[in-house]
């Protein structure tokens, strides 16, 4: 009899003998180390979700140095950046864990087709039309509004007002990468190799700009970034090995030196040298901070295997992305006025806006004709 997993990769289920390079002779160890990833593939897309959020939501406009800006700084710019690398890394992981063959490598880039491009250019349609809706019935002079088909096709494929879509447009060409990407997995020394020189690449990007990026409109739009290969590549790398053997070492690691690790980061990056070395927040701390969250995000996931969370399910992440934006505006309309401190209304906004965009997530996921448009039919 076969033994199965919880262990969910977009709309289907792991079997615990196809995972790759796993000790299979302790079925029970197995089943438990499953359900660990199982739980930190559920919360670690909604933590995410949630960091996203603190970033947009961040306003610099008190005097820098004050409490009221460094505590959100810290939370903003010290902390959340690892979202992005993060998210990245769990979308290469779940490609390339059950792609074992070519054929099967194409079928998951025609099913990204449906979960990640189709959302991408839904968002980016929806907010292309909204603004220039809201700018023609306004009359404002400071949105040029553009109704050509050129303009059209411009504004939705280089997401021009759905600025929260760049981390997806960048996706879409690491989706295109996944026949090299599976090539070179096949080859330990080549995997190495590509994870050297892409850590490199991305220490040099600042000096001597090493991303691949296009001019549209003045805009310039990055097309392939090497710290994003990097975090999607170490993803890809990741699933090909014993992968819970590493979680079993990182989960040895103590809370308060995680946490500690993170707020030492995190205030060396804001406070010192993040503004006195250019490159030390991005190719540096970022890096560091990923890491460290990483480890949390596994220790926690590591003590909470077995608890049966219902809530953070029912919630897609895609939608969650998709919608917060504009509703991190609505809501700095509203707390702006309000009579209470700037780091009250930082903290409430992000609150409300994840809480809003977690609801309209759930209602969007019910709606079956908007699930498949803007959350690409996931379940």
């Amino acid at each position: 009899m076969k033994e199965t997993t919880g262990a969910k990769t977009e709309n289907h289920t792991v079997e615990i003998g196809n995972l790759p390079r796993m000790n299979q002779s302790k079925s029970t160890q197995r089943m438990t180390m499953s359900a660990r990833m199982n739980t930190f593939l559920t919360i670690a897309p909604f933590v995410c979700a949630l960091l996203v959020a603190a970033i947009h939501c961040h306003i610099d406009s008190p005097p820098m140095g004050s409490v009221e800006v460094w505590i959100p700084s810290w939370v903003a710019y010290g902390v959340a950046p690892a979202a992005v690398p993060i998210f990245l890394m769990i979308s290469g992981f779940l490609f390339f864990l059950t792609a074992d063959s070519m054929r099967q490598v194409a079928k998951k880039m025609l099913r990204r087709v449906r979960t990640v491009l189709l959302p991408f250019l839904a968002w980016s349609a929806a907010y292309y039309v909204a603004f220039n809706a809201g700018a023609s019935l306004l009359g404002s002079e400071n949105v040029h509004v553009d109704w050509s088909l050129l303009g059209i096709l411009k504004g939705v494929i280089f997401y021009k007002y759905a600025y929260a879509m760049w981390f997806m447009f960048v996706l879409v060409g690491l989706v295109i990468l996944s026949p090299v990407i599976y090539w070179i997995l096949k080859s330990r020394i080549a995997t190495v190799a590509v994870i050297g020189l892409a850590s490199v690449m991305a220490v040099l990007q600042p000096l001597f700009h090493l991303n691949l990026e296009i001019v549209i409109d003045g805009e310039s739009k990055v097309l392939f970034a090497w710290n994003c290969f990097l975090a999607y590549f170490c993803g890809c790398a990741a699933s090909k090995i014993d992968y819970e053997a590493w979680i079993d070492r990182l989960t040895r690691i103590s809370y308060p030196a995680v946490v500690a690790g993170l707020a030492v980061t995190g205030s060396l990056d804001t406070l010192i040298f993040g503004k006195l070395i250019p490159c030390f927040h991005e190719r540096i701390a970022v890096p560091g901070v990923t890491v460290l969250m990483v480890i949390l995000l596994f220790k926690i996931a590591h003590d909470n295997q077995n608890a049966n969370a219902r809530i953070i399910p029912a919630v897609s992440t895609m939608s969650v992305y998709g919608i917060h934006p504009i509703v991190a505006l609505i809501t700095w309309q509203l707390l702006s006025r309000l009579p209470i401190p700037m780091l009250a209304v930082y903290f409430l906004r992000v609150i409300l806006t994840l809480s809003i965009s977690c609801a309209a997530s759930v209602l969007i996921r019910k709606i079956k004709p908007l699930n498949f448009v803007l959350n690409g039919n996931r379940q």
